[in-house]
């Protein structure tokens, strides 16, 4: 699989932590995503329900195997952090993404 990740100054550990979060939720890496989920944490997905805990890693990986994943930003400030993106497979879009999460790192 191929990752397309944006460039940046480099002195923001935290886009590291959130460009490698969505770098193993998109290749269903569900040890490396449970490890950076709280307890408390709730995943939202529209149309399939909320989901608790690091547990949650298990019911929203993705439900292909993606060619090419484009995280195109990443954000933080302070606790906060945002990404977007997108996963190709056979040389179609077939998903995108924007999350916003609150890091308790």
């Amino acid at each position: 699989m191929e990752v397309e990740l944006p460039a940046d100054c480099g002195n923001a550990p935290r886009i590291t932590i959130v460009g490698d979060f969505a770098v193993n939720w998109a290749k269903g890496n569900t040890d490396a995503v449970s490890e950076l989920f709280a307890v408390e944490a709730n995943w939202t997905l529209i149309g399939a329900g909320t989901f608790t805990g690091p547990e949650a890693a298990q019911k929203v990986r993705p439900a292909l195997s993606p060619d090419l994943v484009t995280v195109t930003s990443i954000v933080t400030h302070g606790r906060l952090a945002s990404c977007d993106g997108f996963m190709s497979a056979g040389g179609r879009r077939r998903f995108q993404s924007r999350s916003s999460v609150r890091q308790h790192l």
